[in-house]
């Protein structure tokens, strides 16, 4: 059985469209859990409602404590052999599932990766850049595999995961990253696997809101985003190439992030030297020359 989980805040205006979308699957053998993360308007009761007519939904309502709160006890409280997440304003395809399962069964996989389209404000449609125009079916090696790589970038949606993985190293989301604790998520699950495949079918329609945290200047979050990013090489330093490049990255992005005019306006002092210590820190000892 599959447990799919998904974190609720306020999501009123889009969590029918979800939950309508999940309960759509081809793949019929899974649990929908619902976790309602102290939303205040109707989003608990949406999710009540539609508990009432199917009995493969659970609702959990709890007091706000965030997205990564919310994904624990979903975690917590999956009952299935697999753990597949999906976000409030998302939607997914009726094969979802099914796709992700049959390639976790065709290569005995421990991690399992489908592809996303990102439905912008505009109404555009667009693909991650290096993904595939054909669809096709890869085992991920991460000696070799590139930090931007589009089975490996994003969030936790699109993704496959083993339970008792989890459950073996006590896999879980740190409440101390505003952003980025996904990715965090994502490298310590992927240092513990053994076969990793991907997808370049999509199956997932990721729709960007106006009100999202990564579309707006908090400067916190993007140092929260810095310091998660550095947790995520750590926990993948084995793979000594993608480590190095998560860090180059992690380098570049911070500087061009002080450089925006918007970020310049809201930052402190004592925040911009927080970060150019970072930089600093990890700029030592290399030898590398890039420009911004």
């Amino acid at each position: 059985m599959i447990s799919v989980i998904i974190p609720i805040y306020n999501a009123e205006k889009f969590i029918q469209k979800c939950i309508d979308s999940v309960l759509a699957q081809s793949y019929k053998d899974f649990e929908l859990i619902l976790v309602d993360d102290g939303s205040q308007d109707f989003s608990a009761s949406i999710c009540d409602e539609f508990a009432k007519f199917d009995r493969r939904i659970k609702v959990i309502h709890q007091l706000n404590g965030g997205e990564a709160s919310a994904r624990n006890t979903g975690l917590k409280n999956s009952e299935g052999q697999y753990i597949v997440f999906v976000d409030s304003d998302d939607y997914v395809d009726t094969d979802y599932l099914n796709t992700l399962y049959d390639l976790h069964i065709k290569y005995k996989a421990d991690y399992v990766s489908c592809q996303c389209r990102y439905l912008q404000l505009n109404g555009d449609i667009f693909i991650h850049k290096q993904s595939p125009k054909e669809e096709t079916e890869i085992l991920i090696n991460l000696e070799t595999a590139d930090y931007s790589s589009w089975y490996l970038s994003g969030g936790v949606w699109c993704r496959l995961y083993r339970k008792d993985i989890i459950d073996k190293f006590n896999l879980s989301f740190d409440l101390d990253y505003k952003i980025g604790c996904d990715y965090v998520f994502n490298m310590q699950y992927l240092s513990h696997v053994g076969v990793a495949v991907a997808t370049s079918k999509c199956a997932y329609t990721y729709v960007q809101q106006e009100t999202s945290i990564m579309h707006t200047v908090n400067i916190e979050a993007g140092i929260s985003g810095m310091y998660a990013t550095e947790a995520g090489r750590q926990a993948i330093s084995i793979h000594k190439r993608l480590s190095n490049q998560v860090d180059m990255m992690n380098i570049i992005r911070t500087i061009e992030y002080l450089q925006r005019n918007d970020v310049k306006n809201a930052i402190t002092q004592n925040q911009r030297q927080t970060m150019l210590n970072f930089v600093k820190e990890h700029m030592r000892g290399k030898k590398i020359d890039f420009k911004i």
